[in-house]
Order: structure tokens, then sequence, then C-alpha cells
């Protein structure tokens, strides 16, 4: 009984942690390859099935703060506006672009894909933890990340312009 019950135990830990890398119910995607700007609606599907884009509905606003984002693999999305926050979490699995804009995460950020943010001014925070396995590029004025970084194959260049990063 006590192998039984460990096995069983092992198998909902796992299904449990499987669940952390797929979206939900609610999460925003790109609804397209793009490029498409961040404050569009027209940008964004919201899942109607946890671990499925399959039936994705139209978004009727652009992300806000509260909201899990997904940028999808062949998207891209622009940051092209100064909200206070993008996003809770944000999975980049496409590419992210922005130039000359304050990027702001309230949760964490993985990325698979390519996060691309360059130009003189604006600040990348991520009020959570990083983990990076895709490429990521930030010439910017700032880098903050308040919890761990991990970073895993891809590459990260860090070639911000006032040499303020904290990690």
């Amino acid at each position: 009984r006590v192998l039984r019950f460990s096995g069983i135990l092992a198998v909902v830990l796992f299904a449990g942690q499987a669940r952390i890398f797929a979206q939900a119910i609610g999460d925003y995607g790109s609804a397209a390859a793009g490029p498409a700007n961040w404050n569009a609606a027209a940008s964004w599907i919201v899942c109607v099935a946890n671990g499925s884009w399959v039936g994705a509905t139209p978004a009727a606003a652009a992300p806000t703060n509260a909201t899990n984002v997904w940028i999808r693999a062949g998207h891209t999305i622009t940051a092209n506006t100064n909200p206070t926050s993008f996003c809770k979490n944000l999975n980049v699995q496409g590419t992210l672009t922005g130039s000359n804009r304050a990027l702001t995460i309230s949760g964490n950020l993985d990325c698979t894909g390519t996060v691309d943010y360059s130009g003189s001014t604006g600040d990348i925070t991520v009020n959570g933890n990083v983990s990076s396995s895709g490429t990521m590029t930030i010439n910017t004025g700032r880098l903050t990340i308040t919890g761990t970084t991990q970073i895993s194959g891809g590459s990260f260049t860090d070639n911000a312009n006032n040499g303020i990063n904290t990690f």
C-alpha cells in the first residue's frame, strides 16, 4: 500500500508540474504571426480550454497586469505603448520586440523564443523570476529582476545604456 500510494502521489505531482507550462482558461495568446502591436485587442486571443488554443476567442481588449500572456511560436508582438503594467506572467515562444518603452511584468518571464528590446530609453522590470533558454537581447536603460534568473542555453546579451542592471 505504501508503494501504491507513493506511485499515485508521484503521478499527481508530475501532472501538477506539467500544467504550470500550459496555458489556462482566460490566458491571452498572440492571435497571428504579425508583427502585431501589444495594445491592439486584435493582436490577442483568449484561451477557452486548458492546455490548448483550439477554439480560442478574440480578445475584447489588450492584456492587463492581471493577464497571463503567451506570445506563441512563429508570432511577433511589438511593445508599442507604456501602460502601468503589461501583464502578470509572460511566456515568449515567438518574438517580443520593443523600443524605448517601459515593460513591466508583475509576475514571471519565461523565454524560449526571442526578446529583442532596444532603444536608448525604457526600463524592463520583472517582479518575479526569469527563465530563458531562448535569445534575449536587452539594449535599454535598466533591467530589474526581483526574483531569480535562470539562463540555460540560448543567449543573453545585456547592453543597457546606463549600466544599471539588477538581478
